[in-house]
């Protein structure tokens, strides 16, 4: 498993890629991608994994189909003033 510095450090570059790329929407948006570990709600996937611009499959049914979760559309949205991000379960 990688060290907590080298997730970090794959957390600030895929930021700074976001950031050059004009994608995130408001500094508040910047900062949570920032803050937020991401390879801990995904913890189906390598982290290496979790810090591409991938959707990752966090679900099977028994009918063989999923449910994939698109990792970065927090850009897209601005949360409101004083909103939490948490895992959902």
């Amino acid at each position: 498993m990688p060290s907590m510095e080298e997730a970090t450090g794959l957390r600030m570059r895929m930021v700074a890629l976001l950031k050059d790329a004009g994608v995130l929407a408001t500094p508040s948006i910047e900062k949570a991608m920032r803050q937020v570990p991401r390879h801990l709600f995904v913890s189906q996937v390598d982290v290496h994994c979790a810090y591409l611009d991938e959707a990752v499959t966090v679900k099977h049914a028994d009918d063989g189909s999923s449910m994939r979760r698109p990792l970065l559309r927090l850009t897209h949205r601005t949360p409101p003033p004083g909103a939490t991000l948490r895992s959902r379960t």
